[in-house]
């Protein structure tokens, strides 16, 4: 395990107090995206692998990556966070947007695109995930709506597995 020390910060005004968040895992992470639209049964799947970081700090895991679009010189970064019934995801960059999704709540957003600026909305059915040692796979099931228009039904997979233990293709 390796340390990093962040900073410190002045509690008090006269005690110091370090703040350690302690990463554990360079990490290889799957997503993997399931769309329903209105207008099929068929559903489309999309799975990207990349190289992330990965911690845990109290009782919420953090993912940490970076996304390139093709066309583009300008990159995203991506900072996923998931605890318990819920999971954030924070894309800064050439895509910009601050997702929730919180089991059995619908949440909007406004997504920031090079093309323009779209309005959707999050409905999450369902957020589980299950959490061994050198393996997490989160599951999220959620309605997406676009300008309060029922768009498509979702589900999204995201697997995290250490660097070290590789990963294979299904």
């Amino acid at each position: 395990m390796q340390k990093l020390l962040l900073g410190s910060r002045r509690l008090n005004s006269n005690i110091q107090k370090d703040v350690v968040i302690i990463m554990t895992k360079e990490v290889l992470l799957s997503l993997k995206g399931l769309q329903f639209d209105i207008h099929s049964s068929d559903g489309d799947e999309i799975e990207t692998i990349t190289p992330a970081e990965y911690y845990k700090r109290d009782e919420s895991h953090y993912i940490l990556y970076e996304e390139v679009t093709e066309g583009f010189e300008e990159s995203t970064k991506n900072i996923i966070k998931f605890k318990n019934n819920s999971l954030e995801l924070t894309k800064k960059g050439l895509i910009n947007v601050h997702m929730v999704f919180e089991e059995n709540k619908k949440n909007m957003t406004s997504y920031h695109t090079p093309y323009g600026q779209i309005l959707i909305g999050i409905d999450a059915r369902s957020i589980r995930f299950e959490e061994e040692e050198e393996h997490i796979v989160v599951n999220v099931d959620y309605a997406l709506e676009l300008n309060y228009e029922h768009f498509a039904d979702c589900k999204i997979t995201i697997e995290i597995r250490s660097k070290k233990s590789g990963y294979s293709l299904k």
